[in-house]
């Protein structure tokens, strides 16, 4: 009799520390998969994501700059807000400017830029889906020179893949 209390008191602690060790490990088993969940689901969003230039226009003053770009890959682009665009280019006096053009809410201002339209754009009305060609359109200051072919841009996606264009 006095060997089975003690008994029964290690019993119990061995039951509840039994108990909280898989509390433990099942509490990161399911951290560890949410976790990797949101990796693949990344992965799939960045290996979703193709454009594909089909033409740009350079305006005459050399201020705007029109882009057509065609969603090829599997992914859509929802919030344009989330994208950055980089250009680089010479002025009329020769001077290399590089600029990161913040995305334009309302109205075009000089060095911003914004989606002017999408078209074909039936599937999600205002969201860049695979098929449909955005138009995008920057404006900058000073002009671009128009006669200088060595002009170039960066567009990164949401997803965080990276495009580099000549216009």
């Amino acid at each position: 009799m006095e060997h089975s209390l003690p008994a029964l008191v290690i019993a119990a602690v061995m039951i509840v520390g039994s108990l909280v060790m898989t509390g433990v490990t099942t509490g990161a088993v399911d951290n560890m998969h949410r976790a990797w969940r949101e990796v693949l689901a990344t992965a799939e969003e960045r290996l979703g994501t193709q454009l594909a230039l089909l033409t740009t226009e350079l305006g005459q003053d050399g201020r705007l700059v029109r882009l057509y770009l065609r969603n090829d890959g599997r992914a859509s682009v929802d919030d344009p807000r989330l994208m950055d665009l980089i250009v680089t280019y010479r002025d009329n006096q020769g001077n290399r400017h590089t600029l990161w053009l913040p995305y334009a809410e309302g109205p075009l201002q000089d060095n911003s830029w914004t989606v002017d339209a999408i078209g074909n754009d039936r599937r999600s009305p205002g969201v860049w889906d695979p098929g449909e060609v955005a138009t995008i359109a920057f404006r900058v200051n000073p002009p671009i020179d128009v006669a200088n072919q060595g002009r170039w841009l960066v567009l990164v996606a949401p997803s965080g893949i990276s495009y580099s264009f000549y216009f």
